[in-house]
């Protein structure tokens, strides 16, 4: 299967792709391009890590990345300023990461 984001996509404001969208894993780089997203839930997709281009996504609110296998969050996720609420339990983080002060707006961090 092959994913395309047009432009009228980039509108989107939330996006779940939780659990069961093994195929859409695969195509992960589009989601840079859905610049208005405020809402993204990456549950439970076995990410061994934190896909880059969510650096994109200026506009991000809400990030749920519960379930996976990511132990460290890259320093470029820092620029995320409306970022308020990040999701990051069930993952096989070791201490709490370094970074997690940077994060200007962050009202709601969970790590278990």
């Amino acid at each position: 299967l092959k994913y395309e984001f047009s432009e009228p996509l980039s509108l989107v404001k939330g996006l779940a792709l939780q659990d069961n969208c093994f195929a859409l894993i695969q195509n992960l780089k589009a989601l840079g391009y859905l610049i208005n997203l405020e809402y993204l839930d990456l549950e439970g997709l076995g990410l061994a890590k934190i896909p880059i281009e969510i650096q994109n996504l200026k506009k991000i609110r809400i990030l749920n990345l519960k379930y996976n296998q990511i132990s460290y969050i890259p320093t470029a996720l820092v620029d995320l300023s409306k970022l308020q609420k990040l999701y990051l339990d069930y993952n096989l983080f070791e201490t709490l990461p370094d970074c997690i002060s940077n994060f200007s707006n962050l009202e709601y961090l969970k790590l278990a």
